[in-house]
């Protein structure tokens, strides 16, 4: 019975401490991958379409694709009268303090690194008159970390293993209309949903007294934005735009649950909780231009402020602190088109480069992605094809973490743009 006793407080007392650290690891700086940190970049808005990508992740002025409505919904109008595109990504990123990684009871010498590939882009849009409409759904933020284990096993005999997990996503459907108020000048306003999950596990056992301790905890996002903005044209090789999103709440419905077993308590011990949390999001605006100063060369640039100061969130109802800053990224982008016919019928072949600043909202350590794109597309017969590429690389924390992204996506378009 005294053994018994015994077990019970052991097993309290390693379910209690990871509650009673949590004001502890708010104050620990983690740098770029703090629990809800998306893969690689905070700065997720807008979603990046493969052709946006290959000219440096611009897309607020540019023309010609479905992945408009998440960036600038005024675009709309401008695309043919029926498109319907679907898009995939393989992206890597590097990870160096996530979790209990670097920060607790695991260690590595060197950044880890992390592959994801997804379907992360559908999109159909329809053009009547002044009017324009999109229905779209897009993979907006990643919440993969890569694994982390230890296994003690003197003379291959698993004496003692730990393991940590995490894996989570955050989709988007947006429903958007774009206006064209004049030969010049059009407006879009998104309605955008969001949902997704995150799952996080720590799993010790000790095989020869069959020991475990299960730590799991589970977060299911929703929430809802406006995005909206402006197009307009001054000149025939000139286009301006401005867009925004508004702030809001990732609401997370949250549940933990701690599981102990042991041959002397039969049936174990199982400590669950759950709780309502936010995640507030900032607002953010952008600009947008797209120039075409000679020939089938275009130039692209767009900056996008996010106001991280404003964002807030909590674990199981234990506000979290986090220092944040306003970041600007920016992107630069060139566009060099042929048009050769392709079995007697005209088509556009587009090559593309740019460069992007993402610098990241945390105060300390200031870190930015610094990044080189390039890509090329197809036009030919209402079918569309576009590749993008990126490599990136981290600055300012001393990890040295590193990033890259290709997308490719595949369209039909039915008639002519404006």
């Amino acid at each position: 019975m005294a053994h018994r006793r015994r077990a019970v407080r052991t097993v309290l007392f390693a379910a209690v401490l990871p509650l009673l650290s949590l004001p502890g690891a708010a104050q620990l700086v983690l740098g770029q991958y703090e629990d809800e940190a998306p893969f690689r970049s905070w700065n997720s808005f807008p979603f990046v379409s493969a052709g946006a990508l290959g000219r440096g992740e611009t897309g607020f002025a540019a023309a010609g694709e479905a992945a408009a409505a998440f960036a600038n919904p005024a675009v709309l109008p401008t695309l043919p009268p029926f498109t319907l595109t679907l898009g995939g990504s393989v992206q890597a990123a590097s990870f160096s303090k996530y979790g209990p990684v670097n920060t607790g009871i695991f260690h590595t010498a060197e950044p880890v690194w992390l592959g994801f590939s997804a379907l992360d882009f559908g999109g159909l849009t329809v053009r009547s008159g002044r009017w324009a409409f999109a229905l779209s759904v897009s993979l907006a933020e990643i919440y993969d970390r890569p694994p982390a284990e230890y296994v003690y096993k003197p003379r291959e005999l698993v004496l003692y293993r730990i393991r940590f997990d995490q894996t989570g996503l955050l989709r988007l459907i947006g429903f958007s209309a774009g206006y064209r108020l004049g030969p010049s000048l059009s407006l879009g306003l998104g309605l955008n949903l969001a949902a997704g999950r995150m799952d996080r596990s720590l799993g010790e056992s000790w095989t020869s007294s069959r020991i475990s301790i299960n730590d799991g905890k589970s977060h299911r996002y929703s929430g809802a934005f406006v995005n909206g903005g402006l197009l307009w044209d001054p000149g025939p090789a000139l286009r301006l735009a401005a867009v925004f999103r508004t702030p809001y709440a990732k609401r997370a419905r949250s549940e933990g649950r701690v599981e102990y077993q042991s041959p002397d308590l039969p049936g174990g011990i199982v400590i669950a909780g759950s709780a309502r949390d936010d995640l507030r999001q900032p607002w953010l605006v952008g600009c947008g231009v797209e120039a075409k100063p000679w020939g089938e060369v275009k130039f692209f640039g767009d900056m996008v402020y996010a106001h991280w100061p404003s964002y807030e969130m909590s674990w199981f109802g234990d506000p979290q602190r986090r220092d944040f800053r306003g970041s600007l990224k920016i992107g630069l982008g060139i566009e060099f088109s042929f048009r050769p016919r392709i079995f007697s019928a005209p088509s556009e072949i587009p090559f593309r480069a740019g460069l992007i600043r993402d610098p990241q909202p945390m105060k300390t350590p200031a870190s930015a992605y610094s990044g080189a794109t390039a890509g090329f597309g197809l036009r030919w017969r209402g079918f569309v094809l576009d590749l993008g590429v990126l490599f990136a690389r981290e600055s300012g924390s001393g990890d040295g973490l590193g990033g890259s992204r290709v997308a490719l996506s595949l369209g039909y378009g039915l008639g002519e743009r404006r």
